[in-house]
């Protein structure tokens, strides 16, 4: 969980940092700067980056909660299991174990990568909109 974690606050904070440079990658087309300012201008185009970016992160903290669940099954055919349910943890019980840390630890990895998102980006109370690094020093 914690390398999972690490993972996804860093990853946000990337993300978050690039943000500011998604406009730019219209550049001088025309066409795409056209749909860009129907969807919201430029400030648009960078909601949309981070939208887009919150969204893949919500596909692999998937990925987690499948592993996760896995490790169930991992755990039955390995015969690691039969020690615990010898005793008095019911199946259920076991299960909704595995089950609260695989869910749980997914909302707590989205919670990381929404920080480090608003981190990287900036967003301080809607205060500032240069990244966190940047404010104590100029960046160019």
């Amino acid at each position: 969980m914690l390398g999972w974690s690490v993972g996804f606050l860093l990853a946000g904070l990337v993300y978050g940092g690039m943000a500011d440079g998604a406009a730019e990658l219209v550049g001088d087309n025309e066409s795409a700067r056209q749909i860009f300012q129907r969807m919201g201008g430029r400030s648009g185009l960078t909601d949309t980056f981070l939208a887009a970016m919150a969204g893949m992160l919500g596909l692999v903290a998937a990925l987690y909660i499948v592993a996760s669940v896995l490790r169930l099954h991992g755990e039955e055919t390995s015969g690691r299991a039969e020690p615990v349910l010898a005793g008095a943890v019911g199946r259920l019980r076991w299960a909704a174990g595995h089950l609260t840390v695989a869910f749980g630890g997914s909302v707590l990895l989205m919670l990381l990568a929404g920080a480090g998102l608003a981190l990287g980006h900036g967003e301080r109370a809607g205060r500032s909109s240069a990244p966190v690094w940047c404010r104590s020093r100029r960046c160019g």
